[in-house]
């Protein structure tokens, strides 16, 4: 089963969601089936 989350931060910078986004992706490589697609 497939999930999308979405996220509306009223008033929130890019820069702050790319520290969130870095905060919950691992360095290493996101955890099999797990897949990310930014768009900006």
């Amino acid at each position: 089963m497939a999930y999308l989350i979405t996220h509306f931060w009223p008033g929130a910078t890019e820069d702050q969601y790319n520290a969130t986004v870095a905060a919950v992706h691992p360095p290493g490589g996101l955890p099999d089936g797990q897949v990310y697609l930014q768009t900006a």
